[in-house]
Order: C-alpha cells, then sequence, then structure tokens
C-alpha cells in the first residue's frame, strides 16, 4: 500500500553533499518500480542562504519534482514551518518520516513538530557514510558506507567515456573550462590532449591530502604513464596548500614533474608556477576555481581512471564511473572504515590474481596513514617513506585492468539502491547490529542469526564476479 513519506535533510554548512544524498535518494525512489507509488515530501533546512540556489539547481534537474518542498534557514525552521498550514497537514497526515544523511536539527527529540504526528508514524535513519548511529537512536539506522554497521554505497554504474567524448560534454555545458583547458596546456586541439595530458580529478578540502596526491603522482610513474597531469581541483585543499607554502619544500626534488602550474579561474594574480625538479620532463597543471555543469564533472570521472576524492558523494562518483579512488575522507576518523572494508571485501570474496589482489590491498589500507603522518620526527619520516616505497612499485596499469571485477562485484552486493526498496518498503526488518559484510562473510562461515531474517541480502558473496559481470558494467549495462 502506498504510503506517504516525509524526507528530511539538514544541510551542513560544509558542502553540498547533504543535498547530494537527498537528491539521489528521492531522484531513486520516485522512480523505482517498487517504491515510486509513493508519496514523498522534501523538508530541508539549511546553514547559508546560498545553498538554498544549489538546491533549487538540483531540483530542476529532477525527472518527477516532488508536490510538496519545504525550505527554510536553520535558525528560522521552526517558526516557518509551523505557521505554514500546508506544512502541518504533510505531518498530519505523514506514515514514515526519514531523516537522511547528518540526522541534525530536524525531528529531534524535542521539537514541537510532534505534536503534529500521529502516534504510528514509522521512523528511519538514512545515514551519511558511516553514521551508524543517530542523535535521538533512531532503531531503524540504514547507514551508507562499507563498514562494520552499514550497508553499501549508491553506485549508479555508468559508461565509460572517451577525452573526446568529454570535451564535447565540455564545449556545450562549460565552454570556458573547454577553452582554458586546450589553451592554458598548450595543446592543439582536443583530439590530440591524451597524447600528451591526462586530466584527473581531485577534490580535496585537507592540504596534506592534496599534497600527498600530488607525492604520490611524482613517485609512481605508471600512473602518470609519461603524461603531463592535469587536475580539476575542487574544495578547500589548494588555498591551504599555498598558504602553507608546501609547494616549495623539495618533496619532488627527484622526481619526474619539472614544474606546477597553478590556473585559478579569472586571476592571473592567483595563478602560479613552481619549479620542482628542472630535470624533470612532466608539468602538474591544476585548474582551480572553475564551476562546471553536473554533466562536465560526471564526464570528467567518466573519461578518467584514477580520482582523488575525500567526500562520500566523490567517491560515490569514482566508484559509479569505474575509476580507482584515491580517497581520504574530510572526517577520516570515521570514514577510514570503508578503506578498510574494501581491502577486506577485496581479499576475502574477489577473485583475483595474488599479486593484482596485494596492490590493491596495500593501497586502500595504506592511504589513510599516508594522508595523516606530518612526517616531522624521524620515525614519521621513515613511516612515511616506507608508505612512499610501497606506493611508487604500484602497477596501476595492472591494478586498473582488474578494477571493473572490483566494481562489479560492489555493484552486485554492496549497492545501496539495491537494498533501498526493502528498507522503504518494510519488506525486511534490518538492524544495525547485522552488517551487509558480516551476513555475506557468515553465509560461507555458518550464520549465526536466520538468514530468512535478512532475505534481500541472501546471496553468496564467495561467487565469483567474471569478466562478464565487469565487461557489462563498463558498457553501462549495469542495474541499480
Amino acid at each position: 500500500m502506498a504510503k506517504k513519506i516525509i524526507l528530511a535533510c539538514h544541510v551542513l554548512g560544509d558542502g553540498t553533499g547533504d543535498i547530494q544524498h537527498l537528491i539521489d535518494f528521492y531522484s531513486f525512489l520516485s522512480t523505482n518500480e517498487q517504491t515510486k507509488a509513493n508519496e514523498y515530501v522534501l523538508v530541508v533546512t539549511y546553514e547559508y542562504k546560498e545553498l538554498e540556489q544549489v538546491f533549487e539547481q538540483k531540483l530542476k534537474e529532477l525527472k518527477i519534482r516532488p508536490a510538496h518542498i519545504f525550505l527554510s534557514l536553520r535558525d528560522d525552521h521552526e517558526n516557518n514551518f509551523l505557521a505554514n498550514i500546508e506544512f502541518i497537514e504533510q505531518l498530519q497526515t505523514a506514515d514514515e518520516i526519514i531523516r537522511i544523511s547528518s540526522d541534525s536539527y530536524l525531528f529531534h527529540k524535542n521539537s514541537p513538530f510532534y505534536q503534529y504526528i500521529k502516534p504510528e508514524v514509522t521512523y528511519k535513519y538514512l545515514g551519511e557514510h558511516e553514521r551508524f548511529d543517530t542523535y535521538d537512536g533512531i532503531p531503524q539506522c540504514t547507514s551508507l558506507g562499507l563498514g562494520a554497521n552499514c550497508y553499501g554505497i549508491k553506485i549508479n554504474p555508468m559508461d565509460k567515456i572517451s577525452f573526446e567524448q568529454a570535451f564535447a560534454i565540455f564545449e556545450e555545458n562549460d565552454p570556458e573550462f573547454a577553452s582554458v583547458l586546450i589553451s592554458k596546456t598548450n595543446t592543439a586541439s582536443a583530439n590530440a590532449f591524451t597524447d600528451t595530458h591526462q586530466l584527473t580529478p581531485a577534490y580535496f578540502n585537507n592540504a596534506l591530502s592534496l599534497y600527498r596526491f600530488l607525492l604520490l603522482l611524482s613517485i609512481n610513474s605508471s600512473i602518470t604513464n609519461g603524461k603531463d597531469q592535469v587536475l580539476f581541483s575542487s574544495g578547500r585543499a589548494l588555498n591551504a596548500l599555498l598558504q602553507n607554502d608546501l609547494f616549495n619544500e623539495s618533496f619532488l626534488k627527484n622526481s619526474h614533474i619539472k614544474e606546477v602550474r597553478i590556473i585559478y579561474r579569472g586571476s592571473e594574480e592567483k595563478s602560479k608556477q613552481f619549479s620542482v625538479n628542472p630535470n624533470g620532463k612532466h608539468t602538474i597543471y591544476i585548474f582551480h576555481g572553475y564551476k562546471v555543469s553536473d554533466a562536465s564533472y560526471q564526464a570528467i570521472y567518466q573519461q578518467t581512471f584514477i580520482s582523488g576524492v575525500s567526500g562520500d558523494n566523490s567517491l560515490e562518483m569514482a566508484l559509479s564511473t569505474n575509476t580507482i579512488p584515491y580517497y581520504h575522507s574530510t572526517n577520516v576518523s570515521a570514514k577510514k572504515d570503508t578503506l578498510e572494508a574494501l581491502a577486506k571485501i577485496i581479499e576475502q570474496h574477489i577473485v583475483l590474481p595474488e599479486k593484482i589482489k596485494q596492490y590493491f590491498i596495500l593501497f586502500f589500507t595504506k592511504l589513510p596513514e599516508w594522508n595523516s603522518i606530518l612526517a616531522r620526527r624521524n620515525s614519521q619520516k621513515e613511516a612515511l617513506s616506507a608508505i612512499a616505497e610501497t606506493f611508487s612499485s604500484l602497477n596501476y596499469p595492472e591494478m586498473l585492468k582488474y578494477w571493473p571485477l572490483v566494481i562489479a562485484h560492489l555493484d552486485k552486493y554492496y549497492n545501496f539502491y539495491k537494498k533501498l526498496p526493502a528498507i522503504i518498503n518494510d519488506a525486511e526488518k534490518l538492524s544495525n547490529e547485522q552488517t551487509f559484510e558480516q551476513i555475506s562473510l557468515q553465509q560461507t562461515i555458518g550464520p549465526k542469526q536466520s538468514e530468512s531474517q535478512f532475505s534481500f541480502f541472501n546471496q553468496n558473496a564467495e561467487d565469483e564476479v567474471t569478466l562478464e559481470d565487469s565487461t557489462k558494467l563498463l558498457n553501462g549495462q549495469g542495474k541499480k
């Protein structure tokens, strides 16, 4: 039977990730055969007025716009909503309230909204990555992520495309970016770009993460493949990096990198050039401040094979577009669990040549430490040097060859979208004490609970994901 469901989300001031989680969930639920009959009401509060414009733009891109949307600044939301008769009517007739992402401010335990809500209303929580508890202890907690109490990642398999195809999207949607990409890299044409250059997304808010990403590009020539690196930079990391003068250190002095050039949109003053190794052969270009369309942003990921990411949504974009994520979350203490779980999944459940498997395990388990060590004491410098030696030996072209097998496995067993209809429609009663990974392991070791309790998880995680599965994913035939 169809239900009226309120999707409630507070958007924190640290970016637009909370908005994207809400939009992703609503887009899926409003078009999926098992959930589209429900009526969805969107209730959103936000820290800054500018975030409302971002949300409104996202709404314009929806296939089906919700009939009822309520927006307000956080500080004014209770007065604004309580004065809205339509809002009160939606509260009074709601069957379910789902709190999304960071789970704060909206429908907290002392909220004045509860006086209008039916006693039998069901409360659920779809948390951001690795948020497996809630402020008010909602019992049905089904958060994103791969860690110990989470239920998977939103994966929306997409085709890989060539740079030429991506550039056509840039020209159509973001002609300024398309123009400077060619002119500032001294490339003859889009067709000739990939002969000498490689475009890579780099979204970081932490300066050290960006710094170490550049270091990885400098020490492992199999990633750069004899080409100049062109980074599409977003986030706050670059400004912090420049303020700390890290480019003036000699961390690249023995590498193949000759110089780093920073191209700031609309600011020749901020655009800079740093000499790294006079004997180097290649340049790293960092394009910063170019706010491209969603279509162009997606195309940047679709045409590359490695991506620097630090947010929930950028990680999901990397996995959906079949690129290897260099992932270091801004909230690393909580979200490094996803990297550790990913390494465990590869180790225990995916059939790969042993050397390739070890490449992946080393890469994902060492990333948190690599991005955290400050290298001030000798012991830290030695630890960093040891990881650098490991990372320099990784064969990325070989890893890339087998990476589609990993994505196919994640899509088959850990795609949150495949669990969402059952969560929404109460087909399964879930417990955040029983994770998808644990259930998969128990089915090979011996279940501690009845498998029927979690029937939509009943898949054998030891099934070999074949090259046919991988090819389908690469060709855009993977399904939610």
